[in-house]
């Protein structure tokens, strides 16, 4: 990469980063929007995924065995394909459903734990959706994220509801885990505004947890915020995990436009 070209891509970016100086003041306002583990029933209630929608009778036909969630094994033998989750979140998708996903802990998990965790993440992909409308992004998307309220067959104990997050599946390439795959190995050819675009974003939110993995290509060639749990956290994740995979000619400029950001944002 020329140096002409460098700080032509620098002169591009200009316009995006304007835009997030013109909205840096709601940014503060969207932080304002704190994560906690402390949720109230009415906040319960708007997240839970309604009775209207289509998915919601269908549903009560595949979530009627509270010993599914006892373990992945258990959730697979239910009639689910496994999907790669982390820790010990499960995550399957039906093949009687085919646009969306389905997180649940296994039952040993507290049910308050497995709540607080799913509010999380249905936060996080607000926060995301509204920076990216006030950033007018085009290469930035987010699942959409409800709260189901399983049977109280499902409940360990009579006062305490149990719920599972269903996750809108978004068109991702498949292995997109694996580094050598055909989805990731588009960071490494990643678009010069699809990369401005995302440093953007990620600075503006103060990072997340983000890892190739975690925020996937789709087939149209957007990037898909999958994993929203750590909006608002983990900053230094765009330099120490994004930026090493892309191709070396993207990377001076990716360095080049987060200092930018930082530089300005602390003036």
């Amino acid at each position: 990469m020329t140096n002409q070209t460098f700080f032509s891509h620098i002169f591009n970016a200009i316009f995006l980063i304007s835009i997030f100086y013109q909205a840096s003041y709601r940014a503060e306002e969207l932080k304002k929007t704190e994560i906690t583990n402390s949720v109230d029933q009415q906040l319960i209630d708007s997240y839970i995924l309604p009775k209207s929608h289509p998915l919601f009778n269908r549903l009560k036909k595949i979530f009627n065995q509270p010993s599914m969630f006892k373990s992945t094994e258990h959730f697979e033998k239910a009639g689910f394909n496994i999907k790669l989750g982390h820790r010990k979140l499960m995550v399957g998708a039906h093949p009687s459903i085919k646009s969306y996903l389905f997180k649940k802990f296994p039952n040993s998990y507290p049910q308050q734990k497995q709540l607080d965790n799913f509010i999380t993440r249905i936060k996080g992909a607000e926060i995301l959706r509204k920076c990216i409308a006030i950033l007018k992004l085009k290469h930035i998307v987010v699942p959409k994220k409800w709260l189901y309220k399983l049977p109280k067959s499902f409940s360990r104990e009579k006062h305490e509801d149990t719920y599972l997050l269903v996750v809108e599946n978004m068109d991702i390439y498949e292995g997109y885990e694996n580094p050598q795959d055909q989805g990731s190995l588009h960071y490494y050819n990643m678009n010069i505004e699809v990369l401005t675009e995302l440093c953007t974003l990620l600075h503006f939110v103060g990072g997340c947890d983000a890892y190739p993995r975690n925020q996937p290509f789709t087939k149209s060639g957007k990037i898909a915020f999958v994993d929203t749990e750590h909006i608002g956290k983990l900053k230094g994740h765009f330099l120490k995990h994004i930026v090493p995979a892309l191709n070396p000619d993207l990377q001076p400029y990716a360095v080049a436009l987060w200092m930018k950001l930082e530089q300005e944002g602390n003036n």
